[in-house]
């Protein structure tokens, strides 16, 4: 009996610790090495899964944006002058003047023009000089659409737009490279317009004139 304890223990004696590699290798569950793993620093990258894409985020609104757009008169993005108006009972941005070669000019967008009535009204005003009961044509001309070409901005991307801060709310996540779609009244019809974002658009502060 004593001869088979003895027999036993020195049997035990004999067996190896298992190697540094196999505790290495040894595999641990996902949830476990996540949680056991350090924290990554502020400036990691961290690559996603495609089903796992995250929506952009937008940095928050500049306080009183509303406020600093509702008292505009005017303003300037992507190479073109807008101000509110209304054509055939719509209320839009109208492109009062572009740059040339902006993105708007790019696109072939047109400016508000009205040469017509302009000579009309110039001719008006030379005529209530020499007689001046003509001074009642200037307010008759000024109703009358005479010669008037125009690109009302209605919509940015099929969505409506009908004030500066429309506007803002649409344009404000649109990064360089990217195309919008504007949808005009050009000359009392409806037309898409696609206009590429070329550079960074400016803070809002710098869109009004």
């Amino acid at each position: 009996m004593l001869s088979c304890i003895v027999s036993l223990l020195a049997g035990a004696t004999r067996l190896e610790p298992p190697s540094a590699n196999a505790a290495e290798t040894a595999s641990i569950p996902a949830s476990q090495a996540d949680l056991n793993s350090p924290p990554l620093p502020y400036n990691a990258v961290v690559a996603h899964a495609p089903h796992a894409a995250q929506p952009p985020t937008y940095e928050p609104e500049p306080p009183g944006v509303e406020e600093y757009l509702e008292a505009a008169e005017e303003i300037s993005l992507l190479g073109m002058n807008l101000r509110i108006e209304a054509r055939q009972g719509i209320q839009g941005l109208l492109i009062v003047d572009i740059a040339p070669q902006g993105p708007a000019a790019s696109a072939g967008l047109h400016p508000f023009q009205q040469r017509a009535k302009d000579l009309i009204n110039g001719a008006s005003m030379l005529a209530a000089m020499a007689f001046p009961p003509a001074v009642i044509i200037g307010p008759i001309v000024g109703a009358i659409p005479t010669g008037e070409t125009y690109d009302l901005v209605i919509g940015v991307d099929g969505y409506r737009v009908s004030n500066f801060i429309d506007l803002y709310a649409r344009m404000r996540g649109v990064r360089p490279g990217e195309i919008v779609y504007l949808n005009v009244l050009r000359n009392g019809r409806r037309a898409q317009v696609p206009v590429r974002v070329t550079a960074p658009l400016p803070p809002m502060q710098s869109w009004v004139r």
